[in-house]
């Protein structure tokens, strides 16, 4: 039985921070190209924020949720709805006490429609990972939603939101940072609402099936076109 040899012709990279990461790192064959993810459906933009922030996720050192809790009261403790659990779920109910924190709720783990329910009735989002992150959904969620989203400056999160524009960027682990970018969101509704609308403008251009696919089609045109003088000699000398 005679098998055929593949050749992988590119690969694909979801943020353009993996495809700056990879070609540091020495990677170069087959090369990368750069198409991001997609939602299946943005829905309709949540309404006017009823005033809470969110954050939806895992409750583990990676994904920043202590940086959070020090932000939320470096912010002075505004309203906000913590969705998800993990294992550090005790230790940060224990922190936000040792904080503060009075309207810091923890809802532990909410099913699909219950965490779009509450980001669309939110007036902002946090993503205050530590990890690279790539493509974060809970950042292409909100931003569907209409919502600005508050995120740290590392990795893939950095290249999907725009400082001032449909949100707000802050170091790494930097809590007074984070604060006082809570703290314009929580304290001015129509800012939200601005970077809200902006957010969602980004998300209809850029995180469709439509957007997607027209890139992975351009891709593939690319790919074949490329080897289709090679393809061509051996139709000619076969014939």
């Amino acid at each position: 039985m005679m098998r055929m040899k593949l050749r992988i012709c590119t690969t694909i990279a979801p943020s353009r921070f993996m495809q700056q990461k990879f070609e540091q790192f020495g990677w170069s064959e087959p090369p990368l190209t750069f198409i991001r993810n997609f939602l299946p459906e943005l829905g309709t933009p949540g309404p006017t924020g009823k005033g809470y922030g969110v954050y939806s996720g895992m409750l583990r050192p990676i994904k920043g949720p202590m940086t959070l809790l020090r932000g939320l009261a470096a912010a002075g403790d505004p309203p906000f709805f913590i969705a998800g659990d993990g294992p550090m779920r005790a230790e940060l109910e224990q922190a936000a006490r040792d904080l503060g924190l009075r309207n810091a709720v923890f809802l532990g783990h909410l099913s699909g429609p219950a965490v779009r329910e509450l980001v669309a009735n939110a007036s902002y989002a946090v993503v205050p990972s530590e990890c690279y992150e790539n493509c974060p959904y809970a950042i292409l969620e909100a931003m569907a939603a209409g919502k600005p989203v508050i995120a740290t400056n590392h990795g893939g999160m950095a290249e999907l939101v725009e400082e001032g524009t449909t949100g707000f960027l802050f170091p790494l682990q930097n809590a007074e940072v984070l604060g006082a970018a809570i703290t314009r969101l929580a304290s001015d509704a129509q800012l939200a609402g601005e970077l809200g609308a902006a957010a969602r403008k980004v998300a209809e251009r850029e995180f469709t099936p439509a957007a997607h696919y027209a890139a992975i089609d351009s891709l593939y045109r690319d790919v074949l076109g490329a080897r289709e003088p090679a393809a061509a000699r051996r139709a000619a000398a076969s014939s």
